[in-house]
C-alpha cells in the first residue's frame, strides 16, 4: 500500500512541473489526453494526405506527429520525404548509440498502417474515417473464443458473466469507430457460440427442445436446434 501511494503521489508533484514542457503532440499519460485525442489527431494527418514514418519526436524539424507513450507516427506529405526522414532518424540513432526497429518503423501510405489498434479508410467524398485493426478483431475473436469454449465446464451464467466483464471496454475503447457492420457481424457471430455453448451443455434434444419451447421458441426452430445435439 505505501509503494502505492508513493507512485500516485509522485505524479501529482512532479507532473504540473513538467508536463507544460511536454510537446503538443504528446497525449499518452498525460492529464485530458488519451488514446482517443491521439487517434483524432492521426486521423485529422491522414485526411492532409500523408505518410507516417517511425516513432520520434520530430517537432523541431517541424514535421506533423502524433505521440502516445513510447508509439507515435510522423506525417509528410509524400514517400520520397518519408525515406528521406527515416535515413536521417536511422543517422541520429546510430550517433546516440540507438537503432531503429526497422521491422516496426517503415515508409507507408497512412491508410495501410494502425495506430492505437486503428486503421482509417476513405468514405465517399474522400472523407476520413476509423475503423478497428484487422489485428484488433483478431485478438477480439481469441478471447471470445478462450471465453466461450464448449470445454471449460462452466455455466452459461459464468460464461456471460466474463464477457460482460470484457466486452463493454473493448467498445467503449473503439467508439472512434465508423464502421458499425463491424460490430453487428461480432455480435451475430458471438450469439452463435453462446447458442452452441448452451445446446452443447443441454446435451440432449429433449433437454433442448423443452427449454426453447420455454423461451418462446417456435417448435421448428426448437426441434432443428435440439437436432444438433444429437449429431
Amino acid at each position: 500500500m505505501l509503494d502505492r501511494l508513493i507512485q500516485q503521489a509522485i505524479p501529482q508533484v512532479l507532473q504540473p512541473r513538467f508536463d507544460p514542457s511536454f510537446s503538443a503532440h504528446s497525449d499518452g499519460f498525460r492529464p485530458r489526453r488519451g488514446a482517443h485525442d491521439a487517434v483524432k489527431a492521426a486521423q485529422r494527418y491522414v485526411r492532409e494526405g500523408r505518410h507516417w514514418v517511425v516513432d520520434v519526436d520530430l517537432e523541431q524539424r517541424g514535421h506533423a506527429f502524433v505521440r502516445y507513450a513510447d508509439g507515435g507516427k510522423v506525417y509528410l506529405r509524400s514517400r520520397r520525404a518519408g525515406e528521406r526522414v527515416m535515413a536521417a532518424l536511422e543517422r541520429m540513432s546510430a550517433k546516440l548509440r540507438l537503432r531503429v526497429n526497422r521491422a516496426k518503423s517503415k515508409v507507408a501510405p497512412a491508410r495501410k498502417g494502425r495506430f492505437l489498434s486503428y486503421g482509417f479508410w476513405y468514405a465517399r467524398g474522400g472523407a476520413v474515417m476509423c475503423r478497428v485493426a484487422p489485428k484488433a478483431i483478431q485478438m477480439l475473436q481469441q478471447r471470445v473464443r478462450q471465453i466461450t469454449r464448449r470445454s471449460g465446464g462452466r455455466s452459461l451464467r459464468m460464461v456471460v458473466a466474463e464477457l460482460r466483464s470484457y466486452l463493454p471496454s473493448w467498445k467503449q475503447y473503439f467508439q472512434l469507430a465508423d464502421t458499425p457492420q463491424i460490430f453487428a457481424d461480432h455480435d451475430k457471430w458471438l450469439r452463435h457460440r453462446l447458442r452452441a455453448l448452451q445446446l452443447k451443455q443441454w446435451k440432449r434434444g429433449a433437454t433442448a427442445f423443452r427449454e426453447l419451447r420455454e423461451l418462446g421458441v417456435p417448435p421448428s426452430a426448437a426441434a432443428q436446434a435440439a437436432a444438433h445435439t444429437r449429431r
